[in-house]
């Protein structure tokens, strides 16, 4: 477990009772799977880290992260319309839905049909562009052969700050989105701080089947006029007990934020 400074060398020591805390969830994830986190503060580059560079299984975590290049990328410019209706894609017949409704479909019921069928309509838009773009290496960071790719929480925590700068633009399309992130209908963050003045704005991902774990969560917190990046990535496979230890890692992330300021 690492704590770091994006700004200056200063070196940022926890509380021995969060840093015990954070250190029992995670030893507890690792009795089951892989684990990796990375949470900071927006505003002072503060933050605390652990095994960044491992690489899960991410599942349903990507999809609003792919939500946000549709937005970002595609509507914002004009190319695409959230009014625009799809038909049939990769081999799932759609009904003519229109983007919009594939995109709420995807990020807050996280439906999967929804999400392959956004893909395979975007994907040769310029979605490797916007990716290379932000200066993550598309066939290392992200698997371009899985519609659900396995990546890391640097990766996870690099696009979030990107969707933190593009949800401040407050523009029609952003503020849609971001309201979806905030309506997710499973969230491991959320759970985990249980406190309603906080505004949670997340995508889990979870699976146990056909050789695939994973129980993962990313998003970004709003608290006292503070904005954090959290990602929370792990190869558990999911169950009750997967969830209840995930929701105690962003807890106890998340009590670190006193250092962090």
């Amino acid at each position: 477990m690492q704590t770091f400074s994006l700004v200056d060398d200063q070196i940022l020591a926890l509380e021995d009772e969060n840093l015990a805390a954070l250190q029992n969830a995670l030893d507890q994830a690792q009795e089951l799977g892989d684990v990796g986190v990375v949470f900071y503060d927006l505003s002072s580059g503060k933050g605390v880290t652990y095994n960044a560079d491992v690489e899960v299984y991410g599942a349903s975590s990507y999809k609003a992260l792919y939500a946000l290049y549709i937005c970002e990328s595609l509507v914002e410019t004009g190319q695409v319309s959230l009014d625009d209706s799809l038909g049939t894609y990769g081999g799932y017949n759609m009904g003519w839905q229109t983007v919009r409704d594939l995109i709420e479909a995807a990020v807050v019921y996280s439906d999967n049909d929804s999400f392959i069928a956004l893909r395979a309509a975007f994907d040769r838009v310029g979605y490797e562009d916007w990716i290379v773009g932000l200066g993550i290496d598309y066939d290392t960071a992200l698997d371009p052969m899985s519609d659900f790719p396995t990546y890391c929480p640097r990766t996870s925590a690099r696009l979030w700050r990107e969707m933190s700068e593009y949800l401040s633009m407050d523009t029609e399309t952003s503020q849609w989105l971001s309201g979806l992130l905030a309506s997710t209908s499973r969230s491991f963050i959320r759970d985990g701080i249980a406190d309603e003045q906080v505004l949670v704005r997340n995508k889990a991902g979870w699976i146990s089947e056909d050789g695939y774990y994973s129980t993962c969560d990313a998003g970004l917190i709003d608290i006292d006029g503070r904005t954090y990046v959290m990602s929370v990535m792990t190869s558990m496979p999911w169950s009750d007990r997967s969830s209840e230890v995930t929701a105690a890692i962003a807890k106890a992330l998340f009590d670190t934020r006193a250092a962090l300021a």
